[in-house]
């Protein structure tokens, strides 16, 4: 896979296959010519595609020719409609895989000699095994190195359990993380009261055995923070507003696997004897580190799909603040200590992350006797209230 953001990979970095000899692996495939019209050339497709899914994720490249799976030129690919023929390739692989694979990134790279270069981004599938359906033939296959095998028993096997187990594997990190938080094993000193904690969980993470350098761990601004630093622990990489040794009111934890914990301690208040969520503020501050979190992680190794979950812990007896009266509390006050709110699936790092987040905000509403978040506007946007906190 071309070590880039798939937005960002231009003539240059496919120049630089060829020039650097970079040679197909379990992860870059490189095809002289783009899939034909017989149903030969479009089974080969499927199978070359649905391999990476169904293995580690990787780049199929067309346009670029290979002696013995090393680049040697990059032609192109002699197309007029680049558009027409990405829609093609997406309606095939809509139609001839099951279940879809989520997070397939198409695009054309124009420029080259004979033409354009198309580039398929794979990501590795959270739905895997993926198996191609085409006029009757029914086969899974994943890759070995440099190619692409039909699974054996014992790998299909693997897979249907690693995918039945990948839920329940996530949400044991989840629960076992809150544990250690609601007993304050946590690395820096918080300031006391509810906390609410969203863990970005890469499918990868939980796939296979994962240990990335921390020197190449993303350093992540916790929320709401204004100042703040930085160090290596023994799990990968912390961040916390508070330097000194001072309580934080947030921190940012990135897991040697990819897992990224974030502690938001300070988004309660108290006012005449009650204590309230900061109903716009706390919204604010958790689009806003979400923003820089995908922004960060959009130049990083950890790439999607991920799963976002989202908890508050010691939330028992708060209530949302919605007026500008502090004496005027409409709802209820949450009536459990642990809320765990509705998990997220991010499959791509450019999706809208308000529109993404309002399941979990529309939850915190909702344990506080509203319908939903008061922020978002009727066509969905969110609109954030002013409600004098």
């Amino acid at each position: 896979m071309i070590a880039k953001p798939f937005d960002k990979i231009e003539v240059r970095d496919i120049n630089d296959l060829v020039t650097s000899s970079v040679g197909e692996g379990r992860s870059i495939e490189y095809k002289a010519l783009l899939p034909g019209t017989n149903d030969e050339d479009k089974r080969e497709f499927l199978a070359d595609v649905s391999s990476f899914a169904n293995g580690g994720g990787g780049d199929i490249i067309y346009g670029i020719t290979e002696v013995k799976g090393v680049p040697d030129g990059v032609p192109g690919v002699n197309i007029m409609d680049a558009d027409a023929e990405i829609l093609h390739l997406e309606n095939l692989l809509r139609d001839g895989v099951d279940p879809r694979i989520p997070g397939i990134l198409i695009k054309a790279i124009h420029g080259f000699p004979s033409g354009s270069v198309f580039i398929i981004r794979v990501p590795r599938s959270w739905l895997a095994p993926h198996v191609v359906k085409f006029k009757n033939w029914f086969r899974f296959f994943t890759r070995h190195n440099a190619r692409k095998e039909q699974m054996n028993v014992v790998e299909l096997r693997s897979a249907f359990a690693l995918s039945d187990s990948l839920p329940d594997r996530m949400r044991k990190f989840r629960d076992e993380r809150l544990g250690r938080i609601s007993a304050g094993d946590v690395p820096v000193k918080l300031v006391s009261g509810p906390k609410l904690i969203l863990h970005l969980m890469p499918v990868s993470a939980f796939s296979g055995l994962v240990a990335i350098p921390v020197k190449e761990l993303p350093t992540l601004r916790p929320v709401n923070a204004g100042r703040w630093d930085s160090r290596f622990n023994i799990d990968g990489r912390v961040t916390f507003s508070a330097p000194n040794g001072a309580e934080s009111r947030s921190y940012c934890q990135i897991f040697r696997s990819g897992c990224i914990e974030c502690v938001y301690s300070d988004f309660v208040a108290s006012q005449n004897g009650r204590n309230y969520i900061r109903s716009t503020a706390y919204e604010k501050n958790t689009l806003e580190a979400m923003k820089d979190y995908f922004g960060s992680l959009t130049e990083s190794c950890i790439q999607p799909p991920l799963v976002l979950t989202a908890s508050l812990l010691d939330a028992a007896g708060v209530y949302m603040y919605v007026n500008t009266f502090v004496t005027d509390y409409a709802g209820a006050p949450v009536d459990r200590s642990v809320l765990l709110l509705p998990d997220v699936l991010i499959e791509d790092y450019t999706l809208d992350i308000a529109s993404l987040m309002r399941p979990i905000f529309d939850a915190v509403w909702n344990a506080c006797g509203f319908e939903g978040s008061q922020n978002y506007d009727k066509e969905g946007k969110w609109a954030p209230k002013e409600y004098g906190r």
